[in-house]
């Protein structure tokens, strides 16, 4: 049996893989030609649809995972994903510009459904040990998928088009959904009892955020994360256009970045987070992640130029979906299905991409007002919020399970 859910986890975990392969030539088309028609200045504006976007997008999987089930369900969003793509390839060779204000939403939106349907499995899948000893490896795995698309994104668009290889992330897509359907055949999950959604509000387990502080507490945290992100992240590109206002070099300094970033996250995902999570205690690395991003915020507040935001930021992003991910998904293995699917969608969907949209919308607020916020701005209202993240992580562990 045991040999039976590691062959599902690794299959759902390589086609999450594939997945990610995908997302990165998604990603960088979408933005790429969204400011070639629009420009760079309205990206804050579309930005602010994303909230809605997930809100509708958030009760549609839990309807369909009330008709189809998990196994269905799964099957039918990555098949839907990639006609979606190949359906934006063609609206873009055909000029239809608004298309790609929608193929931007897509892209903002489409990936942290199925990310999620992945993690779902595979927390209905594995124990909460053998959780701490591979979680870690899965999401590299992850990484490793979205390595390749870059790779295969940078060599590709010169010389096929960025309209074109569209299609090559709808493939991808496709492809690992008939690698992840083998996975729920050969372990399908368990649906369990429990009360079908019948008004909206059971479509997005609220029930659960009365009654379960873990849930609560989850959505507290998961938003602000994604706070600090957006704080972090224009922050450190505000400095980077201070302190680097030519193109080539600014791109060439992104470029290091990034491959930084991607290189320490896959050595945290493989080496690092297994350790962590199977000597430490829960409690601790939870309490740990947010003092950590508290600590270098508060050395960005005191001198908030490019080194020390970009360091603020790198350490953010390197720790945010490697331990940060791994400890979170733990929290989901020993709750009921409804929790597993429902509530985590809301929590990690929905709740996610509006944090940062809601915080992206009141920077854009204050710019249209006058009222640009200087640079302490950035890492002082991190700080602020690493502090709160704090004060609910530490009781992560704590209360009923849902």
């Amino acid at each position: 049996m045991r040999n039976i859910r590691f062959r599902a986890a690794f299959r759902v975990s390589l086609a999450g893989a594939f997945v990610m392969a995908g997302y990165e030539i998604v990603r960088s088309t979408a933005s790429s030609l969204f400011i070639l028609h629009y420009g760079a200045s309205r990206l804050p504006y579309v930005l602010l649809m994303v909230p809605l976007i997930m809100f509708l997008g958030t009760y549609a999987f839990s309807v369909g995972l009330r008709k189809l089930g998990p196994y269905r369900l799964f099957q039918v969003s990555l098949l839907l994903a990639s006609l979606m793509m190949v359906l934006f390839s063609w609206t873009a060779q055909a000029g239809l510009t608004f298309a790609l204000f929608l193929y931007y939403l897509f892209g903002q939106a489409y990936i942290v459904f199925l990310v999620e349907e992945v993690w779902a499995f595979l927390n209905s899948t594995l124990s909460e040990e053998e959780g701490k000893r591979f979680n870690g490896a899965i999401i590299g795995l992850s990484t490793l998928g979205s390595v390749v698309g870059g790779l295969v994104t940078g060599r590709l668009s010169p010389v096929l088009g960025s309209e074109i290889i569209i299609t090559l992330a709808s493939l991808l897509t496709l492809l690992g959904g008939f690698i992840g359907s083998a996975a729920f055949r050969i372990a399908p999950p368990q649906v369990g009892k429990g009360k079908e959604p019948q008004r909206l509000r059971d479509h997005f387990a609220w029930d659960l955020f009365h009654r379960d502080s873990l849930i609560l507490r989850l959505t507290l945290v998961v938003a602000s994360a994604q706070i600090i992100s957006t704080l972090l992240d224009v922050g450190f590109h505000k400095a980077l256009e201070t302190k680097i206002p030519l193109l080539d070099p600014r791109t060439a300094f992104l470029g290091y970045f990034w491959a930084a970033v991607n290189f320490a996250g896959l050595f945290i995902q493989f080496f690092a987070t297994p350790l962590i999570l199977r000597k430490l205690a829960p409690r601790k690395v939870h309490g740990a992640i947010p003092l950590l991003h508290a600590l270098f915020a508060l050395g960005a507040l005191f001198s908030p130029t490019l080194i020390p935001m970009a360091i603020a930021f790198f350490l953010f992003k390197t720790v945010d979906y490697s331990l940060f991910r791994a400890a979170k998904e733990l929290l989901y293995i020993p709750l009921s299905f409804t929790a597993r699917y429902r509530a985590k969608m809301v929590v990690d969907a929905l709740v996610y991409r509006s944090a940062k949209g809601v915080a992206s919308g009141f920077l854009t607020l204050l710019s249209l007002v006058g009222a640009a916020p200087s640079m302490v701005f950035f890492p002082g209202a991190s700080l602020c919020f690493a502090l709160f993240w704090f004060s609910q992580s530490r009781r992560l562990t704590e209360g009923k399970r849902g």
